[in-house]
């Protein structure tokens, strides 16, 4: 069951969000998560592409790269992105915002969208208002602060014998995502009414 020693997984959980609604914003940083998808030759020489779940993303590269090892099948080629995330830390979590379709990710939301007295106020203030934006929960030791520039690599044969080279393709648009930053950290050092746990 990847991730769930180090508790990280998508936030669905009654006593996550419990948490989360109760604790203090305290920074917001980038970071970067890693996904993966795999791509086949189907029918008639079509290209499919295959998202593969909640498995298909990590904050740890060589976990990403083990897993894709293992789905190795002749005529696949693989994807490995970085892509640009909001780590939003608090006293007792991180909540980790980003975008997986995105080239230019939180490029719809307005800086002013950005609202909330607590951790899951915050992050929520800005998934509401993006496309498809995925929320994960993790140990606030986990994340780690990046920079620019956030790629995407597509996967090499080495032949059967060696594990899969990897070369950049792309870039991800960060001027967006950036500013959210800003904005976040910003309010981060606005003192915060928060709601009383219930006991």
């Amino acid at each position: 069951m990847p991730h769930s020693a180090r508790l990280w997984c998508r936030l669905t959980e009654a006593s996550h969000y419990e948490l989360a609604d109760s604790d203090q914003l305290c920074s917001c940083f980038l970071t970067k998560v890693f996904h993966y998808w795999v791509g086949r030759n189907a029918w008639y020489g079509t290209w499919s592409s295959t998202y593969c779940g909640d498995y298909s993303f990590s904050l740890q590269r060589e976990e990403l790269l083990d897993q894709i090892e293992g789905e190795r099948v002749q005529g696949s080629t693989f994807t490995l992105a970085e892509l640009p995330a909001l780590a939003l830390l608090g006293k007792h979590l991180a909540l980790i915002l980003f975008q997986h379709h995105a080239q230019s990710p939180f490029q719809e939301v307005p800086t002013s969208a950005v609202a909330g007295a607590s951790l899951l106020g915050v992050a929520e203030s800005i998934r509401k208002r993006a496309d498809r934006a995925l929320l994960f929960v993790a140990s606030p030791e986990l994340p780690k602060a990046t920079e620019p520039p956030y790629r995407r690599f597509g996967s090499v044969p080495q032949g059967s014998d060696y594990m899969l080279g990897w070369t950049p393709t792309s870039s991800y648009d960060t001027e967006a995502v950036s500013r959210l930053c800003k904005k976040v950290c910003a309010l981060s050092r606005k003192p915060a009414r928060l709601t009383s746990r219930s006991t």
